[in-house]
């Protein structure tokens, strides 16, 4: 559904993570897409986030994040929120529960299931 879709970031979004940016929907999970800065430290702006347009309401039943190999961890406190395309606003988003440390460091393969509301890794 996402393949190929437009993807933006986060107002602070330095010009070299945002040039990555449609690597998320490149079909490739060898690829990198980025939400940082310029800095990889604690000054770093929380909630920084990539969106993806899909061009309509679609039904979506599972989403799977792939992170990169060597960087377990590094997807602490990952959601996934899906908004209704006209009206995008808390009360319409279904936001995934955060992805914790521990699972996050567990496997590259992060995917949420909206059916039975889990998260698995792999």
């Amino acid at each position: 559904m996402a393949l190929n879709k437009t993807v933006t970031g986060h107002e602070t979004m330095n010009a070299h993570y945002a040039g990555l940016a449609p690597n998320l929907v490149d079909g490739d999970d060898t690829t990198m897409a980025h939400t940082g800065g310029g800095m990889h430290d604690a000054t770093q702006p929380q909630k920084q986030w990539l969106q993806i347009d899909l061009g309509a309401e679609i039904d979506i039943k599972s989403v799977k994040i792939v992170d990169r190999a060597g960087y377990g961890g590094r997807l602490d406190k990952v959601k996934v929120i899906l908004m209704k395309a006209a009206t995008p606003s808390t009360t319409d988003d279904v936001s995934t529960p955060a992805l914790t440390t521990a699972d996050s460091a567990v496997g590259l393969i992060h995917s949420y299931d909206f059916t039975t509301k889990t998260w698995t890794h792999s």
